[in-house]
């Protein structure tokens, strides 16, 4: 069996930028912040974000001017767009932002 593990900083540069970016986890709990840590030590920059909620290490990311467009079923702060630097924040509701990606991967 080959082992297909690895590093952090492995998998943070397969990300570049301008690069579609979904994190998983659910609120606190299973967050990948390691990870986002870690591609923080990168220059990736202009990435849209697809988070179902956002939490820690999306702000970890958007607060280092790292986001270009936030897409969200749940939109957080309106004033987000002018101070984070991010030129987009779009919402979608629940259903719609989960299937997508699922319809769009089985063509």
């Amino acid at each position: 069996m080959i082992d297909k593990t690895v590093s952090l900083a492995e998998a943070a540069a397969l990300v570049k930028s301008g690069d579609i970016l979904s994190l998983g986890g659910m609120n606190l709990y299973r967050r990948p912040v390691a990870f986002v840590r870690e591609l923080l030590k990168t220059d990736v920059r202009d990435l849209t974000l697809l988070c179902f909620t956002a939490s820690y290490e999306s702000d970890l990311l958007i607060g280092a001017r790292r986001v270009k467009t936030i897409r969200t079923c749940y939109p957080f702060i309106p004033t987000l767009r002018g101070r984070s630097g991010c030129s987009s924040v779009s919402s979608a509701m629940k259903d719609p932002f989960c299937f997508r990606p699922r319809a769009t991967i089985s063509l």
